[in-house]
C-alpha cells in the first residue's frame, strides 16, 4: 500500500516565476514543473496538496508559522509524513517555530526549497522536492527537519549559510541527521517513527521582542531607545557571549523591570560561555540568559514561544536552561 504524504504549498523561490524585468515574483496556481513532478512520483507515493499561502518568505509572519502547524495537527491522523515547500530565507525559523508548537510528533515534518525556481533548467527544487516527498513517506525519522541538497538537518540547528550556493544550508554545532546520495542514509541521532504519541501544541507566541547585534560605537542610549516597551530582547554579542561593558547600566535596568535578556553569540560555531571572562561573569549577575549553542534563529523563536508561556526571567531561563526540541547540546 502506499504511503500517504500531504505537501503544503507556502511559496518561495521553488514555485516563482520571472517577471518582464528578470526579477522573481510569486505566481497563482500549482507550476506545470511541480505537477509533472508529482505526476511521475505517483506510482510510488499518494501526495494530496494544500496550498497554504503564497508569498515571498521574507514576509513570513508568526500567523504563517501558525498556519503551517495548524494544518499538520489537523492533518495529523490521515497521512505519514508531511512536506513544507518554503522559501530559504526565512525557512529556518518556521521551521524551528513548527518544532515548538508540534512538540513530540512521531512523523517526519520536512521542510524544504530551492535556490532556484522549479522553471528553471538547472533547478536544485526537483531533487529536493522528490527526495522530501521520499524522506516524509519512506523513512525512519520523526521529527522537524530542512532537507536541502544532500542534506537533512535537524530544523531547529539549520542556518541558510549562502545566498549563491546550491547547498545553501548548513547543521550548526549539531550533525546533520542524514545524508543524501546514492541512497539516503540516517543518522542514529535522528528521532525514529513512533507509534501514536500525543503531540504537545502549543502555538503562542509574544512578537515583540527585538534582536540586537552588537558592533563598535553602538552607544547605550541607542540600546535603550530600542528595546524600550519590549517583552524581550536577545543580544547577538562578540565571541563567547561577550557584550561591551558600556551596556550594562542599560541591561541591568531590563533585568530589574523584569524583561529577559538573552544572549547568543555572532560566531557560527561554538557556544555562550559567561564564565569565560570578566565581562561575561558581571553579565550573570544581571540575570541575562544564556543561548548555549543554539542558532540565533532557535533562539529567536524560542523566546517568542517562551514569552507566550510565562513573563517571569526565572522560568523563562528554566526554558533556555533545557533542550526541548532538538535546539540545544
Amino acid at each position: 500500500m502506499k504511503k500517504k504524504v500531504l505537501l503544503i504549498l507556502t511559496g518561495g523561490t521553488i514555485t516563482m516565476h520571472k517577471r518582464a524585468d528578470n526579477s522573481l515574483d510569486v505566481q497563482e496556481g500549482m507550476p506545470n514543473e511541480l505537477k509533472s513532478i508529482l505526476n511521475n512520483i505517483k506510482d510510488r507515493i499518494s501526495v494530496d496538496v494544500e496550498s497554504l499561502y503564497n508569498i515571498d518568505s521574507t514576509d513570513v509572519t508568526i500567523e504563517c508559522w501558525k498556519k503551517i502547524a495548524l494544518c499538520i495537527y489537523e492533518n495529523y491522523e490521515s497521512y505519514d509524513g508531511f512536506v513544507v515547500s518554503h522559501g530559504t530565507d526565512t525557512m529556518a525559523f518556521s521551521a524551528s517555530a513548527v518544532s515548538f508548537i508540534l512538540r513530540n510528533i512521531a512523523k517526519p515534518v520536512v521542510f524544504t526549497g530551492a535556490q532556484l525556481p522549479l522553471s528553471n533548467v538547472y533547478t536544485d527544487g526537483t531533487n529536493n522536492i522528490i527526495n522530501s516527498l521520499l524522506l516524509a513517506s519512506d523513512y525512519d525519522i520523526a521529527e522537524v527537519v530542512i532537507l536541502f541538497g544532500e542534506k537533512i538537518i535537524r530544523a531547529t540547528r539549520a542556518r541558510k549559510v549562502s545566498a549563491f550556493d546550491l547547498k545553501a544550508f548548513e547543521s550548526i554545532n549539531s550533525e546533520p541527521l542524514g545524508s543524501i546520495g546514492l541512497s539516503f542514509k540516517i543518522s542514529d541521532n535522528a528521532k525514529g517513527r513512533r507509534k501514536q504519541t500525543r503531540i504537545k501544541y502549543e502555538d503562542n507566541f509574544d512578537e515583540n521582542i527585538i534582536f540586537v547585534k552588537m558592533i563598535p560605537g553602538l552607544k547605550p542610549e541607542v540600546l535603550r531607545d530600542m528595546c524600550k516597551n519590549k517583552s524581550g530582547i536577545i543580544l547577538q554579542g562578540f565571541g563567547a557571549g561577550n557584550i561591551p561593558t558600556r551596556f550594562f547600566d542599560v541591561i541591568k535596568e531590563f533585568s530589574e523591570n523584569n524583561i529577559p535578556v538573552v544572549v547568543t553569540t555572532q560566531c557560527m560555531v561554538g557556544k555562550i560561555e559567561l564564565e569565560l571572562y570578566k565581562v561575561g561573569k558581571k553579565l550573570s549577575s544581571f540575570r541575562v540568559i544564556s543561548a548555549y549553542d543554539m542558532t540565533p534563529e532557535a533562539a529567536t523563536v524560542k523566546l517568542m514561544w517562551a514569552l507566550g508561556k510565562t513573563k517571569e526571567i526565572s522560568k523563562i531561563k528554566e526554558y533556555f536552561d533545557r533542550d526541548l526540541v532538538g535546539e540545544l547540546s
